[in-house]
């Protein structure tokens, strides 16, 4: 999966938080073929809620069961801000 487009999710994520959202995004290595997360609360987290939103993408960029396209996350986060 291309770097830039791992980085402007990140990016997107603390432009959402400006707006009152609270996406937590995780990266986990020790998956055979790495994953990330985005975890979303809409207008902040709270530690009574459950997430609005999990999106799970795989770090070599193809989509597999459960796994999100990084495309559909992107739209999906701009729509928050």
């Amino acid at each position: 999966m291309n770097r830039e487009r791992i980085y402007n999710i990140l990016d997107l994520c603390m432009e959402a938080r400006k707006k009152g959202h609270d996406c937590f995004f995780r990266y986990h290595p020790h998956v055979s073929f790495g994953q990330f997360d985005v975890t979303v609360y809409l207008n902040g987290w709270d530690k009574d809620i459950e997430p609005d939103r999990c999106l799970y993408l795989c770090a070599d960029g193809k989509k597999s069961y459960g796994m999100d396209n990084i495309d559909e996350v992107e739209e999906y986060l701009k729509g928050l801000i």
